[in-house]
């Protein structure tokens, strides 16, 4: 089959996390941000191939904070307007979801990926030996974060599930 008619027949990404149910928070949470969900819904020829790393909805669920929310408020500051509180809400959330997003695919599993929010690079290491993608987990700083726990593939890039959330400092 030629790449014409592989992106005829295959969906975006954008479709497919429309159809997975387990990753709807993370799914809602990017189409609130205009341009990494364009990025998603690129359409064949736009060559903005992606790679995302889509936690689940449990992952998400078991956040200390989620990540709308802005980084733990102090006594002492200053008390901001409604719409600056949205700003800076869309801020954090866009460094979160931009922390899932290899600006790249297909990936290989053997290299270290810059993520599109700066300075956040991500990894993989094997954790099994079955042969699937599920073999590895996504490392961030040397640390093993997330375990693949599945993966989705579009004619604009792939989706792995996993079972964590890159963190973002």
């Amino acid at each position: 089959m030629d790449e014409f008619a592989r992106k005829e027949t295959q969906p975006s990404l954008s479709d497919l996390l429309t159809l997975q149910s387990r990753v709807s928070i993370f799914h809602s949470y990017l189409r609130e941000l205009e341009d990494l969900n364009a990025r998603i819904s690129a359409t064949a020829g736009e060559g903005l191939n992606t790679t995302i790393l889509v936690p689940t909805n449990r992952a998400v669920m078991a956040l200390p904070r989620k990540p709308h929310l802005p980084a733990d408020e102090k006594e002492d500051m200053p008390v901001i307007s409604e719409q600056q509180a949205h700003k800076e809400s869309q801020e954090t959330l866009h460094r979160w979801i931009a922390a899932h997003f290899i600006p790249e695919s297909p990936i290989s599993f053997d290299a270290t990926y810059p993520t599109l929010l700066d300075g956040v690079s991500v990894s993989f290491t094997k954790v099994d030996s079955t042969g699937a993608p599920s073999d590895y987990a996504v490392k961030v700083n040397d640390k093993a974060d997330a375990r693949i726990i599945d993966v989705k593939e579009a004619f604009n890039g792939v989706m792995y599930i996993i079972d964590g959330t890159i963190p973002v400092e």
